[in-house]
C-alpha cells in the first residue's frame, strides 16, 4: 500500500514546532525593541544631560562673575563685573538659561532643584574659598540612573556676592 500525504501526527507536531519558533522569536523581537527603546531614550538624557551642563558652565566661566542672586524657587540671576547678567530658570520640563529654553525628553521630569552655598572657614583674598551648588535632578520614568545636572563653581566671596 502506497502512503500519499502526513498524518494527522505528523501535522500537529509540525504546527506545534513552528507554534514554539514563532513565539519564540516574537519575545526576542519585542525584548530588542525593548532595549533599543530604553538605549535610545538614555542617549537622548546623557546629551541634554550634557548640553544643560555645557552652558550653565559657559554662564559661570565665561565672564567674571559679580553677584549671584535667587529670583525664585527655581531662579538664579547671575550678574557680571560688566553690568550683564544671566537668568537660570527651571521649570517642570524645560531649563532656560538665559534667552534659550532646553526640554527634557518626554516622560522624564525634573525633581527638587538645589542651590546650595558651602563656604569654608578659612577665608584667603585671592584664592576660591566658597562653593556654589546648583543640582537639577532629571529622571526617566522607566529607566533607573540619574541624567541631572550637577555644577559645582568655585568662588572667592570678596569678589563675588552670593545671596540665596
Amino acid at each position: 500500500m502506497k502512503k500519499n500525504g502526513f498524518t494527522v501526527v505528523e501535522v500537529l507536531t509540525t504546527f506545534v514546532l513552528i507554534t514554539i519558533v514563532v513565539s519564540l522569536l516574537l519575545t526576542i523581537s519585542t525584548s530588542l525593541g525593548k532595549i533599543y527603546s530604553s538605549t535610545s531614550v538614555k542617549t537622548e538624557l546623557y546629551y541634554k544631560q550634557s548640553v544643560i551642563s555645557n552652558e550653565l558652565n559657559k554662564v559661570f566661566l565665561g565672564h567674571d562673575v559679580s553677584t549671584v542672586t535667587k529670583c525664585g524657587d527655581k531662579c538664579l540671576l547671575v550678574s557680571y563685573h560688566d553690568a550683564e547678567s544671566k537668568k537660570i530658570e527651571i521649570d517642570d520640563s524645560l531649563v532656560h538659561i538665559n534667552d534659550t529654553a532646553y526640554d527634557i525628553p518626554k516622560n522624564s521630569e525634573i525633581g527638587e532643584v538645589k542651590f546650595d552655598i558651602i563656604y569654608s572657614p578659612i577665608t584667603h583674598k585671592y584664592k576660591p574659598d566658597t562653593i556654589l551648588n546648583i543640582v537639577i535632578p532629571i529622571t526617566y520614568r522607566n529607566i533607573d540612573g540619574d541624567f541631572g545636572v550637577n555644577i559645582v563653581y568655585q568662588f572667592n566671596r570678596s569678589s563675588v556676592t552670593v545671596s540665596l
